[in-house]
């Protein structure tokens, strides 16, 4: 059973994973984006391994299902009056203005990683101008919360209580 990290420093492998994404060529890049299964490539395996060694426990495919969201989200450009925000209802909040509300009820709705990484994918499509960038440490570890049956709906609360901005 996997719990929410204990220390903030738990979130460094996986912004470390998304750090090495965005240093990549650009053919590493349009290769790695295109792929059906990234964990194939040397490209992945060369942002995954640093990033490992962070985090031993950094789940292979939870890092894979990050990256398409990863490419749309590290193309925003980061500026100085952008905040980043530490969680996925805090962002979908800040860009609830270009989100239907049926997308965000059916991100809440999903039942697997799988589901909810291709939910958020079509998000992030929709808002890619939009507001601050999302915190991938924070992300990464929703999403192993959320992998987990017994820690679903406590991830999805956390989620929906950031986006309604209730405390």
């Amino acid at each position: 059973m996997t719990e929410n990290p204990p220390k903030k420093d738990s979130y460094q492998a996986p912004r470390e994973f998304i750090r090495l994404l965005k240093e990549l060529s650009p053919g590493d890049r349009a290769i790695l984006r295109r792929a059906d299964d990234p964990q194939i490539l040397a490209a992945f395996w060369q942002c995954l391994n640093p990033a490992k060694k962070l985090d031993e426990k950094l789940s292979n495919d939870i890092c894979a299902r990050l990256i398409p969201f990863a490419w749309i989200m590290v193309q925003q450009p980061i500026t100085g009056d952008k905040p980043v925000l530490k969680g996925l209802g805090l962002w979908l909040c800040a860009n609830k203005e270009k989100i239907n509300l049926r997308r965000i009820e059916g991100l809440f709705a999903s039942e697997s990683v799988e589901e909810l990484t291709d939910d958020l994918l079509t998000i992030a499509t929709i808002t890619k101008d939009g507001e601050p960038e999302i915190d991938f440490g924070k992300l990464y570890w929703d999403l192993v919360n959320f992998s987990n049956p017994s820690n679903r709906q406590k991830t999805l609360r956390s989620w929906a209580r950031d986006f309604f901005q209730i405390n």
